[in-house]
């Protein structure tokens, strides 16, 4: 399902977003309290923290509510056609039972608001 669009970085941080819940121990777990507290932790904790499932699920819902929107990733505006694209791809994830259920059991209210 990967692209050559914009959109394909959803599907990298999906993949990521797996990959890291493989990979997470007990000791790895964050929440969303933790990322609130990026701002004010040491650079060595921020780091763990930007590597967790947690960070990188948000990071994926952030991006995906960009791409709906019609803004682009990291910063601007799509243009029309792009953006088109991108809700057509990103109604194609969502479409899949595999992308969907990993993120309703991440977080199911705020992957309902993204989309």
């Amino acid at each position: 399902m990967k692209g050559s669009d914009d959109s394909c970085i959803i599907w990298m941080m999906f993949d990521l977003f797996k990959q890291m819940g493989e990979r997470a121990t007990k000791s790895q777990k964050f929440t969303k309290q933790d990322i609130l507290m990026l701002g004010i932790v040491d650079s060595n904790q921020k780091y763990k923290i930007e590597k967790s499932q947690c960070y990188i699920g948000y990071k994926l819902l952030w991006i995906m509510k960009m791409y709906l929107e019609g803004r682009q990733f990291p910063f601007g505006s799509l243009p029309q056609e792009q953006w088109k694209k991108n809700v057509i791809k990103i109604a194609k994830y969502v479409a899949m039972s595999k992308f969907t259920s990993e993120l309703l059991e991440f977080d199911a209210s705020a992957f309902l608001d993204v989309i």
